[in-house]
């Protein structure tokens, strides 16, 4: 077995364990608070290896194009790929992991926080997981997987998804759907509805729901 396998089965076995990961991007510019990974695997994804301890980093994947070494890498990717580091690295991730966060994947391109958003979208196809994205922006990005998912909302939301997908809202919001009510891919129907408390929401595919910062 090669050191970069070992590597990784001992990130997925940590990984199970909480069933939470974070993953750590090239635009991190800073670490998360070390007691939010103390009960986590971490991942870091090409140039997100610079930005904590290497003894805090379980595995690292990415081609080399941001690290500062890709020596420090765990598995280094050929540059020459019709796919991302990132979601190269959420398919090493167990399908038991509930929670994955991603840190340093926003504010840049925006061409490249699209493709992150199809990564998520790619992911979540296949793993019952929930993914919180921290980005700079006064809103928070979260995304679940298909099924029945209760939230409590106090404030503006809008739910989005990738592909058709049939929405049910029920609960305390300005406007529910009641029945099963299909949406288009980025349709503006979910834009801004208003949660006062809790809700309900059921849908047959990944979306995410963004919210404003209260």
């Amino acid at each position: 077995m090669s050191s970069h396998k070992s590597r990784l089965s001992e990130f997925q076995a940590q990984a199970t364990k909480p069933g939470c990961v974070w993953v750590i991007g090239t635009l991190a510019q800073n670490a998360p608070a070390p007691h939010l990974l103390t009960q986590a695997a971490v991942m870091a994804i090409d140039g997100g290896v610079d930005a904590l301890p290497p003894q805090q980093v379980h595995y690292s994947v990415g081609d080399g194009d941001s690290a500062k070494s890709s020596a420090n890498l765990d598995e280094l990717l050929s540059i020459n790929k019709d796919t991302s580091d990132l979601s190269i690295g959420l398919e090493r991730i167990p399908r038991a992991v509930k929670i994955v966060h991603l840190w340093g994947f926003s504010g840049a391109r925006f061409d490249h926080e699209l493709c992150n958003l199809g990564a998520i979208h790619q992911f979540l196809l296949n793993h019952q997981a929930k993914v919180i994205l921290h980005t700079q922006r006064q809103t928070a990005l979260l995304a679940f997987p298909s099924g029945e998912h209760q939230l409590e909302i106090n404030g503006t939301f809008s739910l989005l998804s990738l592909q058709e997908t049939h929405f049910t809202i029920t609960g305390d919001c300005h406007y529910p759907l009641l029945s099963p009510t299909l949406l288009g891919p980025l349709s503006a129907h979910g834009l801004s509805n208003i949660g006062q408390g809790k809700l309900s929401i059921t849908a047959d595919g990944p979306f995410f729901c963004i919210q404003e910062r209260l």
